[in-house]
């Protein structure tokens, strides 16, 4: 039986004014052992309802298919990867499962949760070495001669300095990409001593933590001596200093108000690659 908040009151009350236990038991109608619990209680407050976890039922051996299925889809696009309930209706299709849908998703949910944090995924880094450069590129249309042309915008920023270049540019090809870079090194004067590149670029990219490189790149790159980092597929957010460049950028230079004179490097100007570079 519980015990009306006003008793326990009155027995830590009496307590305390030095009556005896067997007194207070009398007085106020309860059993010694009741006064006993009240009266050498330390702590009197609530104890915070904790919620019981229920138990996850058997995926019936499916949880090997299931990280596998998940480890694929590592290499795949985004938008091509597979849902919990995918997963569960494959599950039902060809495995022939028979638990319900909700142990499915809570299973893919830890597991993907799990992956997260073992990879590092739950920050950003926020300070950046001085020498450390960002590229991206940004889509954008101007008149060139008279004729509208869908353009890229080749955007390379010093996190550390906050500094910001961009060059207009005809595609994203490692030809039209290195000589981006070379134009924007001779306005800093020097190479950055590491570079990080978005994970699709025609510089190279990682699938599943092993990089490939465009051979014109890797040339270029030796050449002046950088680093190259790559993001995470679909992770942008993680070189955003450059990100934040290209809408700005785009914003006040791009926007029609008054004729902007700039320079569009075509496919057929070669990157030249001076006898010494310095870095940043």
């Amino acid at each position: 039986m519980t015990v009306p908040l006003d008793t326990v009151n009155d027995i830590r009350s009496m307590d305390a004014a030095g009556r005896s236990r067997s007194e207070i038991a009398r007085v106020l109608h309860v059993s010694r052992n009741t006064v006993a619990k009240y009266a050498d209680m330390e702590d009197m407050s609530p104890v915070a309802p904790m919620p019981q976890r229920r138990g996850r039922p058997a995926l019936e051996g499916n949880e090997e298919w299931i990280a596998g299925v998940l480890e694929a889809d590592l290499g795949a696009p985004r938008k091509q990867r597979h849902t919990a309930r995918r997963i569960y209706y494959r599950l039902v299709a060809e495995r022939g499962y028979g638990g319900s849908y909700s142990t499915v998703q809570r299973f893919v949910r830890e597991l993907r949760l799990a992956r997260a944090a073992a990879g590092g995924e739950g920050y950003l880094e926020l300070e950046w070495a001085p020498g450390t450069c960002q590229v991206d590129f940004g889509n954008f249309r101007a008149a060139v001669g008279g004729r509208a042309l869908d353009l890229k915008l080749l955007v390379a920023t010093l996190p550390h300095s906050n500094d910001r270049q961009c060059v207009a540019l005809m595609s994203q090809r490692s030809e039209c990409l290195c000589a981006g870079l070379l134009e924007i090194f001779r306005r800093w004067g020097r190479a950055p001593a590491a570079m990080v590149l978005d994970n699709a670029t025609e510089a190279g990219r990682m699938v599943r933590g092993e990089v490939t490189e465009s051979r014109l790149f890797s040339q270029f790159r030796a050449h002046y001596r950088f680093e190259s980092r790559y993001c995470n597929p679909y992770s942008g957010n993680e070189k955003g200093s450059v990100e934040n460049a290209v809408g700005f950028l785009r914003r006040n230079l791009l926007v029609v108000s008054a004729t902007v004179k700039t320079t569009i490097l075509t496919n057929a100007q070669q990157p030249i690659m001076p006898t010494q570079s310095r870095h940043l």
